[in-house]
This record gives structure tokens, sequence and C-alpha cells, in this order.
């Protein structure tokens, strides 16, 4: 059997030729094969995103583990949980921007960074996380994987084998997600229980293959839609692969084109998001002058009554530890308008809300909102946005993740 520095070469330049993900084949070739050890020694912190209670980029990072790739070999050091890493204090110092936005939490809980949607941000705050508990081992990169991208994965693994779980790609994201909270009621075990799939899918991903050019497609597809990202801290690497889905970033100014992002989070403490819906859409409705105005829409439910839903386990409830009433969800929505533009007249069901105006991220303007699901109806929010001079084109919405499979990401046309 080739060595596996030369195996995932080939399946770099398969890659490739898939996905539009990177800029040209060269890249690919060019970066992958040496962020696989094929230079030296690697070490990359690998988080498992828990899309059942939802962050921005995707999911919790609730477990994580070191992939240490040398010689052709990759190998799964220590593992653990987010509050292994936790110890009440900062880890890092975080903007006024981003503490106007964000307060402390990215950078006080493991658990937090990625309420920042722009990914290597928050892989900075996830290194710092590590340096701090583990400062003999510097890190290559931050790389994370949601349940839903695993799933992609397995088309070319075939079935693994966790312990007792048999997981496939049409069972594993209910297995993981829900029905490990509906079996294992110790927080301790169920985290026994992840870093056991994790172990499995590595060496699965990293021995003989079912299907290559399957297991290809399906991380071609996890890049295109940000459930695999990657934050190399090699500046070169980061350079080559810039723009690129793979690095997960908040775009700021993109000429002619003007975005629009919406990140989400749990604020229940739960693992509600199980059962949440969504989705959002922007429409240009007029220009003059250059300027474009835009009006959003976004609605959310979930698919299980809160009378049904206090049938379940308070870890998956929350159990009203934060005042939010069981069955029900607390969900915090940031929307990012366009690089130099503004947002206004932000509404829930009809109802204006009063927001803080006037906030950025990098030149974009964000609002924060918080939005109560307690019914299988929809909620439903709009609002109302202009995109500075020259942002003529045709627009860009991104939205977090899901947990269901597909991207919910989507375009508007200019009214210019």
């Amino acid at each position: 059997m080739p060595a596996l520095s030369t195996r995932y070469a080939d399946y770099a330049k398969r890659l490739a030729g898939i996905a539009s993900d990177f800029s040209a084949a060269e890249t690919a070739v060019d970066v992958l094969p040496n962020m696989l050890g094929g230079d030296g020694p690697r070490n990359y912190l690998f988080i498992f995103q828990n899309n059942a209670e939802i962050r921005s980029t995707g999911g919790l990072p609730g477990s994580w583990a070191r992939v240490h790739v040398e010689n052709g070999k990759i190998q799964l050091r220590e593992q653990g949980s987010a509050a292994e890493l936790n110890n009440n204090q900062s880890a890092a110092e975080l903007t006024d921007e981003e503490l106007a936005v964000y307060d402390q939490l990215p950078a006080l809980f493991f658990q937090d960074p990625n309420f920042i949607p722009d990914f290597p941000r928050a892989a900075t705050l996830f290194n710092a996380f590590w340096s701090r508990t583990y400062p003999a081992v510097e890190l290559d990169g931050i790389l994370t994987l949601d349940p839903v991208a695993m799933s992609y994965l397995m088309a070319g693994t075939g079935p693994v084998q966790a312990g007792e779980l048999t997981l496939t790609a049409e069972n594993i994201v209910p297995e993981l997600l829900s029905n490990t909270y509906l079996s294992i009621t110790d927080p301790s075990k169920q985290d026994e229980q992840f870093q056991e799939v994790a172990r499995a899918i590595l060496s699965a991903s990293t021995s003989r293959l079912a299907s290559p050019i399957d297991f290809v497609q399906g991380l071609s597809r996890a890049v295109r839609e940000r459930r695999f990202l990657l934050a190399p801290t090699d500046p070169a690497e980061v350079e080559r692969l810039n723009g690129a889905s793979i690095l997960g970033q908040l775009t700021g100014d993109d000429g002619a084109v003007p975005h629009v992002d919406i990140g989400l989070n749990d604020a229940t403490g739960s693992k509600m998001s199980y059962y949440l819906r969504y989705f959002a859409g922007v429409e240009s409705r007029s220009c003059l002058s250059g300027v474009q105005a835009l009006e959003g829409t976004m609605t959310l439910n979930q698919t299980i009554s809160p009378r049904d839903a206090r049938a379940l386990p308070d870890y998956v409830t929350g159990g009203d530890a934060y005042g939010i009433p069981i069955g029900s969800q607390l969900v915090t929505a940031r929307i990012y308008g366009p690089y130099g533009g503004s947002i206004s007249d932000v509404r829930l069901n009809g109802e204006p809300l009063d927001p803080k105006y006037g906030l950025q991220i990098d030149g974009r303007p964000v609002v924060t909102i918080s939005i109560l699901i307690d019914t299988i109806d929809d909620a439903r929010v709009t609002w109302k946005m202009q995109t500075a001079v020259k942002q003529t084109g045709s627009g860009k919405v991104g939205l977090t993740p899901s947990v269901l499979g597909g991207t919910l990401d989507s375009q508007f046309k200019s009214a210019c």
C-alpha cells in the first residue's frame, strides 16, 4: 500500500479536478500534500462541531483531538472535551469591535470562539486555548468537521464501527446528534462516545477506502457547504488558499459584490438545535446612484412541539437552566450587512425590534437579535439594508450550515 502522503496527494489532485473551491488545480496539489506531512511533522487540532447546539460556523465545538502527521502516517494523539481547555480566564484579547458585538464569551470558553462566523479569527482563539494548556505542542492548523460532513465522507469509507455503534452515511447524524442524548445521560459518557466516533472515522478515512472517488466527492461537498473548514497557521499556506471556501472567511470588501451573512447561535444551553429549521433570503429592491436598497427575510421554526419536547432529557431541552421554557429554544441571530453599508428596521413577526445599530465588524455593519422559538410555527425576521456606493453587482448570502444536508447559502440579483 502506498504511503498515506502519496495516496492523499493523489486524492488532492482528484479533489482539484472535482471541486471549484480551490482557485486552481495547482493550489491543491502544492498545498495539501505538505499539509499532510509531505515536508515534515505536522500537528492539527481537529474540532468536532455539534450541530445540535448551533454556532455561527455550524455547531458547538464540544470535542477535540490532536492529529499528528509524520512520514506519511496520520495518528490521533490527545483527545478531550471543551471543558478541559477552560479555566475561567480569557485565553486571548478581543478587539473593541468584537467585545461590543460578542462580549467576552469567544475568548472565555472553548465552546464559543465560533460565535464569530469568520473561521480564521475563531481558529486563532481556538489556538490560544490550546497553547495555554499544551504550550509544548505548536499547532500547524485548526480543522473542523460536523456530522453532516462525516456522512458525506462515509459514502467513500463505507460503514464504520465505533464501539458497539455501527455508523453509516444514513444514520450518523441522528445517532450522534439525537440518539446519543436519548440513550446516554452522563455527559462524560457522551464525550467518550464522540471521541470513539472520531477515532473510528479518522481510521476509516486513512485506511483503504471502499470508494476513493466517493470519499473525495464527499470531502468536496463538505468544503462547498462550509462544513469542513481549515485554518493553517503558516501565512504562506493561508495566502495560497486565500478566498477558498475551505478557509471559512467572512468576506470583507469584495468590490461590486454585496455580501450578507447570518450567524445563528444557541442561547438555550441545550441540544434543541437538532430540531431547528431556518431559511433566509435577500432581495434588491432598487438602485440609486450606485447604492442598492436590500430587504432580507429569515424564517425559523422547530420540528417538535414544546409539549413533545418536554418529554426529552433535560440535557436536550436545557432544563430551564438559563430561564428558557422547557421545550422552547432561544436563538441569537447576528446579521452582517454589506461592507460599508447599513442595516435598519429589523422586525420580528412584523413588530419592530430595537437592536443596537451602528456596530461593525471589520467594516461590515452587524446587528444582534434574540428569537424565542416556542411553537412549530414560523418566526419571521425582516430587515432593510443599503449597500455601499458602487456595490452594483448581484449579491451573495451566507447562512450557518444546519443539521440537514445541503447548503442554505443563496444569491440575489442586482437591481442596478
